[in-house]
């Protein structure tokens, strides 16, 4: 656990996932019509030590 610079409470975060600091998914909430809880999360993930992703991840979270 970590304090962050930001403030998360009016931004719809889904999930942050960093393992072995070479593979990383992050995920948001968007708003959906027609479901009974109103939201949809959606991914992207990336992989490589190398991968823009997960070195912007590495650098924010370690």
């Amino acid at each position: 656990m970590f304090e962050t610079l930001w403030d998360w409470e009016k931004v719809s975060a889904g999930s942050v996932l960093l393992t072995d600091e070479q593979t990383a998914l992050v995920s948001v909430l968007l708003p959906e019509s027609g479901t009974s809880n109103g939201t949809e999360e959606t991914a992207i993930w990336g992989s490589g030590e190398h991968n823009s992703l997960v070195v912007v991840l590495r650098a924010i979270f370690t």
